[in-house]
């Protein structure tokens, strides 16, 4: 089993939202632990979590400490410079030996531990040349993506206040699209109405019978 390490990053400023996106509560359950949670289980295998919060997290950072779940916490000093820069401040604490890394935005709180388990399979099966993993739903890609721990140097070298698309387009060639059993990896949360739409999902799930996370 390869050792994927989660990267989750909840340092932004949540400006559309107007509260921290970590925080929300799904019924009893903030979105930092869905998330959490969806990187957890004994069939997945992934390591110990790392959440990148901001300077002024400490919210955030105290509800991890309340909840109990073990992680890493990194501090992203510099949150205003984009989603870039948290990777970056993740990636300075992925652990030696570790085979990739799982890019999870704060912003995917639906996505569940079904939904990253082929993206792990895919990549644990992967053959040389194979270093990107993204989820696909009806031809279109989503959250969270898995990278080979290879291509951490080369987004560690890139401006922060940049995108990790310009790796993703110079690497097109590696790049593995797995298909997604839901379009759970297509719904992200940006605003209070997407947040309103997210909880409806999540409740309407739970009434179908899905087991809690």
């Amino acid at each position: 089993m390869s050792l994927v390490i989660p990267i989750v990053l909840a340092a932004g400023a949540s400006s559309r939202m107007g509260r921290p996106k970590a925080l929300l509560d799904f019924d009893g359950h903030s979105c930092l632990e869905l998330v959490l949670a969806a990187c957890q289980g004994e069939e997945l295998g992934l390591g110990r979590p790392i959440v990148v919060t901001a300077p002024d997290g400490e919210s955030v950072r105290a509800h991890l400490r309340a909840v109990g779940t073990t992680v890493t916490e990194a501090v992203n000093p510099r949150p205003e410079l984009g989603q870039l820069s948290s990777l970056q401040a993740g990636l300075r604490l992925l652990p030696t030996g570790s085979d990739g890394f799982l890019i999870f935005p704060m912003d995917h709180p639906l996505v569940r531990a079904d939904d990253v388990g082929p993206l792990v399979a895919a990549f644990t099966a992967r053959r040389p040349g194979q270093r990107l993993f993204v989820p696909s739903f009806a031809k279109r890609r989503g959250h969270p993506v898995l990278l080979d721990a290879s291509l951490a140097p080369e987004l560690l070298a890139l401006l922060s206040e940049g995108s990790a698309r310009a790796l993703f387009s110079a690497h097109e060639h590696e790049l593995v699209y797995v298909e997604a059993v839901s379009d759970r990896v297509l719904v992200d949360m940006d605003t209070p109405d997407d947040y309103q739409r997210c909880l409806d999902r999540y409740r309407t799930e739970r009434r179908a019978g899905l087991p809690p996370r």
